[in-house]
């Protein structure tokens, strides 16, 4: 797995009253990451799944690439906290999933728009 370390810092949490697809239970607020943390580069592929779960949930299921470095798929959020606490026995470090801040944080990379590469959404087949 290749983590990086995403430093502690503050942002605005959730998106903006006029944004394009903005929930209505959406609001924005200031959040601040007080520790820094390790989010690991990809999402989690079946290679790493398979190794540490022997399961392979995305077998057989429509629209699912499967190979080594493909991302897992078809798997709960119970599946993963499994997933974090038999890799961190494994490999004796503790892995965990990231909160929602966090997750959000990270995915902003600092920016302040709708998408980390700005907020024309026409170019997310770029990105994703």
């Amino acid at each position: 797995m290749k983590l990086k370390l995403i430093p502690a810092g503050e942002f605005q949490m959730g998106s903006p009253t006029g944004e394009a697809d903005r929930r209505v239970n959406e609001h924005q607020h200031r959040v601040r990451i007080s520790q820094p943390f390790y989010m690991q580069t990809t999402e989690v592929t079946q290679g790493q799944w398979e190794s540490v779960m022997r399961t392979t949930p995305w077998s057989g299921k429509s629209s699912v690439k499967e190979g080594t470095d493909y991302a897992a798929s078809h798997v709960s959020w119970d599946d993963a906290v499994e997933f974090c606490r038999k890799l961190s026995a494994k490999e004796g470090v503790a892995y965990r999933l990231p909160s929602e801040a966090e997750w959000e944080y990270a995915c902003r990379g600092g920016s302040s728009t709708a998408y980390s590469f700005g907020d024309n959404p026409s170019a997310l087949s770029d990105y994703a």
